[in-house]
């Protein structure tokens, strides 16, 4: 009885050290098609960005104005100033339908909208819907490579800055919204797309769906990136928004440090 029941134990070990072999491959597999994909994608937008000059949005705007801007206000989700209340993890938590923790895939240009569509892997979900993990979703950045005369245009479709050719290509960028590098590890929150939302009318939508192949299903807008989004820096995440190194010791937003700690 004794030999059997060794032996028994003996085949369940065996048994279980090839399905760890097995799981430990399958990981590695998927790890080295990500790898190859990053490496593949890295490259294409480095050509992409190449000899691009590089214009910025909101030079001229003070550094607490520029941070406060557009901030989406979880109490009424209509815009206002930056509240460091909302920032307490408790808070942060209860007012965002699902914080994530994901990938930088991949990034492409969309001209006509001056935003850079991303492609994220979920990896990990801190909070809220659970389904999205391990999984790609898309997003938007509002900054990116476009055409002068989509840059820089009236309502009426007047380009403006004669200093380009209409048709020359430029890379807008948005020093206190940086589009995280691929391959970057971020960490930030997102609400879904609603198709009835003001600030995408048919027309916007049907590019999107048409033209770069967005499917809305998997579509997420990001939500207050210029302070709730954090890019992974060696072994540590820190504020996405470099803007934020000048205003270490500023107590206004010392509950947004404290959360930005908190991420390990």
């Amino acid at each position: 009885m004794k030999k059997i029941s060794i032996s028994l134990i003996f085949l369940l070990i065996i048994i279980l050290a090839i399905n760890i072999t097995k799981f430990k491959g399958i990981k590695e597999t998927h790890k080295s098609e990500n790898s190859e994909e990053l490496v593949k994608n890295e490259s294409q937008w480095k050509k992409l960005t190449k000899d691009i000059p590089q214009i910025a949005y909101h030079d001229n705007l003070p550094l607490l104005e520029r941070i406060q801007m557009n901030y989406e206000n979880p109490k009424d989700g209509h815009s206002s100033k930056y509240e460091d209340k909302f920032s307490l993890k408790d808070r942060f938590y209860a007012d965002n339908p699902t914080i994530f923790e994901g990938v930088v895939l991949n990034l492409e240009p969309m001209s006509e909208m001056v935003e850079t569509k991303a492609t994220i892997l979920v990896k990990k979900v801190w909070h809220g819907d659970q389904s999205v993990k391990n999984k790609r979703i898309y997003t938007v950045f509002r900054s990116g490579i476009t055409k002068a005369k989509y840059a820089f245009s009236s309502i009426e479709g007047e380009h403006l800055n004669k200093k380009f050719n209409p048709d020359q290509k430029v890379l807008m960028v948005r020093k206190d919204i940086p589009v995280p590098k691929i391959g970057s590890v971020i960490i930030g929150s997102f609400k879904s797309f609603k198709m009835t939302s003001e600030a995408y009318d048919s027309t916007r939508q049907n590019i999107y769906d048409d033209k770069y192949g967005i499917n809305f299903d998997q579509f997420y807008l990001l939500k207050n990136p210029r302070t709730n989004l954090w890019v992974k820096d060696k072994k540590r995440f820190i504020l996405n928004n470099p803007e934020f190194k000048k205003l270490k010791d500023n107590t206004e937003f010392k509950n947004l440090y404290a959360l930005t700690d908190y991420w390990k």
